[in-house]
């Protein structure tokens, strides 16, 4: 009887042990790190808001982002080496992505190229041949990949010195991100350049360092650059396009079904910010009006010549090339 009893417990306790692990392997969750460098009422942090809801809701919690804002983990170039080591799963940002991350398609990045929001979308995308080259490139070389592209807003300048003619820009000094092909087309309209990383830009215009910087008005207003600027020139001289990066080991790590949550949310999230974008920058402009900044818009005629051999001594023939493909969609 005894015997019995004692492997009945036995058994029962082996069971449990079972249940026990069983319920770790069901419940156990995935955290991801997206961190950026944006302020928390930026289009940027909305649109990482979104996407974690969408994905923590759709897999049921099994997936879990952690998003960090306000440059917390460090600024664009902190985060994209971050991104490759594997440290953090996500990163969201400008044309510097493409710049440090596939350098052979930076001129997917210059200023004075787009047409217009759909002209820079269609250059841009996945399934288009440009973008899903660029997306097997730093898949196989970086060990990322592009979820997905999503508009921020055209870009303006913003100035303590009146811009209104490309005679006026070697009146200033223009802040500019690490970013190479950004800094020679300046460079080719006139402009004096200075890199400055992004968050130490506003203390930068206040104390002169430089006069002028570019930037939607989405964050011209929630970097609170208008409180240290005098102008707001309608420059519209770039398609502020963000990309959504994750780390391909990340990646790779999840479930089929969860891959395709991951996706699917990205699919949603680049939806969600470029349809808010034209109406935060509509309403952006007449708060910075009724602020106090002088508008401006002015006339750069003549850009194209000045820009036009920047790719080609960049990057020779094949940014040549990729410049006339995209000029030509």
């Amino acid at each position: 009887m005894l015997k019995i009893e004692k492997k009945i417990s036995i058994i029962f306790i082996v069971l449990l042990m079972l249940i026990a692990i069983f319920s770790s392997i069901v419940t156990a969750q995935i955290k991801l790190n997206f961190p950026h460098m944006y302020a928390v009422d930026g289009l940027p942090h909305q649109g990482a808001m979104y996407f974690k809801e969408l994905v923590e809701q759709k897999t049921n919690g099994e997936v879990i982002i952690n998003v960090v804002p306000g440059a917390a983990l460090g600024n664009e170039l902190d985060n994209i080496q971050q991104l490759k080591t594997g440290s953090v799963d996500f990163f969201v940002g400008g044309d510097t992505g493409i710049t440090v991350l596939a350098r052979p398609f930076q001129v997917l990045a210059m200023p004075f190229l787009y047409r217009s929001m759909e002209h820079a979308l269609k250059a841009r995308s996945l399934d288009g041949p440009i973008g899903k080259k660029l997306n097997e490139y730093i898949i196989k070389e970086q060990g990322v990949r592009i979820l997905g592209w999503q508009i921020i807003g055209q870009r303006h300048l913003t100035s303590n010195i009146p811009v209104y003619t490309l005679e006026d820009l070697p009146k200033i000094k223009l802040r500019m991100p690490e970013n190479e092909i950004w800094i020679k087309a300046w460079q080719a309209v006139g402009a004096r350049t200075a890199v400055i990383p992004f968050p130490e830009v506003w203390l930068a215009l206040q104390t002169g360092t430089v006069d002028a910087q570019e930037n939607p008005v989405d964050f011209i207003i929630s970097q609170k650059f208008y409180e240290v600027q005098k102008y707001l020139i309608l420059s519209a001289h770039h398609q502020n396009i963000h990309g959504l990066y994750m780390n391909e080991k990340s990646f790779q790590k999840l479930t089929d079904e969860q891959k395709e949550i991951i996706l699917e949310s990205a699919k949603k999230h680049t939806e969600f910010v470029t349809s808010l974008a034209k109406k935060v920058e509509s309403e952006g402009i007449e708060f910075l009006k009724n602020y106090g900044l002088e508008i401006i818009t002015p006339d750069f005629t003549g850009y194209e010549d000045k820009v036009k051999e920047v790719p080609q001594k960049l990057l020779g023939e094949e940014g040549e090339k990729m410049y006339q493909e995209i000029v030509n969609m």
